[in-house]
């Protein structure tokens, strides 16, 4: 999984900016939202990675889709 984010620079950039803004919104938050938060992304990087490499998986999607939703609650 790692090596296939890592070998796509889009692939990469969607990664970092979902590893900044989680980053950013667990600094900002505390307790059960906290919390909440680490199992949210735990629940994606399983979801992710049992998702990889079946077909009509998109890897691009669903990084995209965590983005947008880790900056949603960004705002």
């Amino acid at each position: 999984m790692e090596q296939a984010i890592c070998a796509d620079p889009q692939l990469g950039a969607l990664d970092r900016q979902i590893a900044e803004t989680y980053t950013k919104l667990l600094n900002n938050t505390g307790g059960r939202t906290a919390d909440a938060l680490r199992r949210a992304q735990r629940d994606f990087v399983m979801a992710r990675n049992a998702g990889y490499g079946k077909p009509g998986y998109d890897l691009r999607l669903a990084l995209q889709k965590r983005l947008d939703t880790l900056q949603t609650a960004a705002r």
